[in-house]
């Protein structure tokens, strides 16, 4: 049996596969980590990330509910869930699911970026402008990353 520091080292190589979108690779490393301890809620957000980026929603909502029960302070996974909600056009589980990443992590972007996307198709402009304010604000790599991603959807907005 590998020990926690062991599968650790496994799931630390795990993330930068899942962030380069190398699916395989990922699945491949998790297995050998879930062999060892299926319940560590790290395998858990790791399989339920990697089936999200295959579609695989029902399989990866599964894997995300595991690992939010296990990772009380991680907002990751209910961002994921919500995720999955927008990429089924159920906007309002999705705010619920942003609700509780955002109770989790207050200032996180991706919650508050992710809720104001969810606003968007509910046509609620005015909380989605609140939720994208709050994303501006944080500074991180990833409003900077989705910076564009807004002006593009003004740009489209405003040519309707």
């Amino acid at each position: 049996m590998l020990s926690g520091f062991k599968i650790d080292r496994i799931l630390d190589k795990v993330l930068p596969l899942l962030n380069e979108n190398r699916i395989p690779e990922a699945l491949e490393l998790l297995g050998k980590a879930e062999a060892h301890d299926p319940a560590d809620p790290y395998l858990q957000l790791y399989y339920g990330i990697a089936r999200f980026n295959l579609n695989e929603f029902e399989k990866a909502r599964e894997h995300l509910l595991m690992a939010d029960e296990k990772l009380k302070v991680d907002a990751i996974p209910m961002i994921y869930l919500g995720r999955i909600y927008l990429a089924e056009n159920q906007s309002e589980l999705a705010l619920e699911s942003f609700a509780k990443a955002v109770k989790k992590d207050k200032l996180h972007p991706e919650a508050h970026y992710y809720a104001g996307i969810a606003y968007l198709k509910l046509n609620r402009l005015e909380e989605a402008t609140r939720e994208f304010e709050i994303v501006l604000a944080e500074k991180s790599e990833f409003v900077l990353a989705r910076i564009l991603t807004l002006l593009e959807w003004k740009n489209l907005h405003d040519h309707q």
